[in-house]
Parts: C-alpha cells; structure tokens; sequence
C-alpha cells in the first residue's frame, strides 16, 4: 500500500483538484471555518470565493482529523482536547477494552459511531523468528537444560505489580527448584525509589540467585526467545505490547486480565481476574508441568498475533477509515 505524506503549504492543490473535488452546494464542508482568520472577515459565500480563499491559504483547507489514544483518558483530558473546533472526526482506540474503559470520559463529547478499534500489532516477518541466541543467554544466566525460566518484559513502575512476579517465582520455586526468574527493564523516571525496593524484595525473599535482574535489553526479542514462559502482573495495559510481542515468539503466556491483556491473549494463553496472584501461579504451575501445553499454546499465540494483530491488517483498516473521511466529504464513492 502506497502512502504519499503532502505539506500542504510547500504543495498545495491546484486550482483543477479544488474544482473538482468540491461541491458547489457543499462547498463550506471543504473549509477551516473555525480558523482565527474568519474572526476577521466574514466566511465565504460561494465555492469561487472559497477556492480563491483555499489557494491563497491552504490551511484554510479543512482536513478530517483523526487522533489515536494509547492511554486511558479521564473527563477533564476528553473536555480540553476534544470539544469545540478540536473534536476528531475519528478517534482510534488500541483495544476494545480501552475504549469500554473510556465510554464513560466520552459520553456526550464525541459519539460512538465516530470511534474504532485498530490494534497495534507485531511484524512477523520482522519479528519472533528464532535467531539462534538462546542458548547462549540461558548460559549466562547460569540456565541448564532442565530449567524452566519464567520471565518478564516491562518498565518497572508500580503500576506493573513486579511484586506480584517476585512472589510469583518464590512459590513456583518452593514447589519446582528448577524454576529461575528473569525480569528484563528499567525504572521509568521518578520510579527509581520503587525499583530499589523490588531489589530489596528480592532479597528479602530469598531470590538474589534465583531471579535475575537484566535491565533493559534491545532488542528484547532474544530474551524472549530465551524463556519458557512469560508472566504478566501488570495492573491495567490499553493493549499490551510486551505480551504480544512474547507471542509473536511463541511463547506461552500467563497474564492478569488488566484491560486488553486478556483481549490480546483470548484462548491462546491463561488468563486470570487482576491481583488475583493464587489464580496466576497456578496457571504458571500450569504452564511449568506441561510442555506439550507450552508447544500448544505457544504455536497458538504466534498464530493469533499473525490473524489479529497484524500490522499490514491494521494499515488496511486504517486506509478504509481515510477513504471513509474522504468519501462523506466529497460525496465520491470510490
């Protein structure tokens, strides 16, 4: 698919595109009519003197806006960026459950028929093919061919309950020594006073050696590629990259339902109710006895992350969503 990105002031249409595309009888859908420069002077009369006006200004060109949300919006966010002249003619939630968790901020500012959902998405031609490094990372991390490395990807703030993983490991390991936990990421700024008292659970809970501290890593495919099963504490994801991206390299997934998360893994992993840490470690238990259902859902994962969440899927609906924005304001019907 072809994509042409204009400036709109350095290539402005031409006389012949503004004759063609606007309707006489419609012409003021085609113009900025909430720009400051109409405080100034009175809005055109006729598709003539709109045109005269557009190819003097381009910016007077009205354009559909389309904004796209990848965090929860709260009623005062959604009054100051979405009424008056600044209301989208779309807006583009990342999952269904943020835009569920959101109707509320919404209601009466911008109606459901002018929302939608287009999932972010992985490449799997680029991403979650095996390159031959696990092996070698398990080595550093002191892993044999018998152990089971639980593992997660996250920046480490409070809102991804690294606790919850930490607790996760010691029981899983009180059960099955062959458990070693590995948590790839680094405190977002201002969380460094929390990353220092994970460190400190860590010990506290006696796995200095039993679960490893990374940092970041990037690329963070080979860590993934590396462990056997990825766990998710987080509290609330609008999508949930991290466990996509984990099953986009086949691994099993055990995750809090947290919003999207359990949109994201559907029936290709488990998925238990958010802070419920029992239900998590024994679906991680679940995970670590069974490596016929590691396979399985592992190759399930990567399949569904190829149906849904597709970035060439993605783009498509995103073009139709543009031609749509197109075709009410022209009236075409290619």
């Amino acid at each position: 698919m072809d994509v042409q990105q204009l400036d709109i002031n350095k290539e402005p249409p031409s006389r012949e595109f503004l004759e063609k595309h606007i309707d006489p009888d419609r012409f003021l859908d085609f113009v900025s009519t909430r720009s400051p420069v109409f405080k100034e002077r009175p809005l055109p009369k006729s598709k003539k003197e709109a045109i005269a006006l557009m190819l003097d200004n381009p910016n007077l060109i009205r354009r559909p806006i389309v904004c796209a949300a990848h965090f929860l919006l709260d009623r005062g966010f959604v009054e100051w960026a979405f009424t008056g002249w600044r209301r989208p003619d779309r807006l583009i939630w990342t999952s269904h459950a943020q835009q569920a968790a959101c109707r509320e901020a919404m209601s009466g500012i911008l109606p459901e028929e002018r929302q939608t959902v287009i999932p972010l998405g992985v490449n799997l031609e680029r991403f979650g093919n095996e390159n031959g490094s696990r092996d070698s990372l398990r080595r550093g991390w002191k892993a044999t061919s018998d152990t089971i490395v639980v593992g997660q990807a996250n920046a480490i703030r409070p809102g991804k309950r690294v606790e919850d993983f930490l607790r996760l490991v010691r029981e899983l390991r009180m059960r099955d020594p062959r458990v070693l936990g590995v948590i790839a990421g680094t405190p977002s700024k201002g969380d460094e006073e929390y990353a220092a008292e994970m460190r400190a659970l860590t010990a506290t809970l006696g796995l200095e050696r039993d679960c490893l501290w990374l940092g970041n890593l990037e690329p963070v495919e080979p860590f993934l590629h590396a462990i056997d099963v990825f766990v998710s504490t987080s509290e609330y994801e609008t999508f949930g990259m991290s466990i996509c991206e984990a099953m986009a390299c086949s691994r099993p997934v055990a995750v809090y339902r947290a919003g999207a998360p359990g949109e994201v893994v559907g029936d290709a992993g488990l998925v238990v109710e958010t802070g419920d840490l029992t239900g998590l470690v024994e679906a991680a238990r679940t995970l670590i006895d069974n490596a016929d259902l590691r396979s399985t859902l592992g190759q399930r994962g990567r399949a569904r992350v190829e149906a849904v969440f597709n970035p060439r899927s993605s783009l498509q609906t995103l073009a139709r969503l543009y031609r749509s924005l197109d075709r009410a304001r022209t009236g075409s019907s290619s």
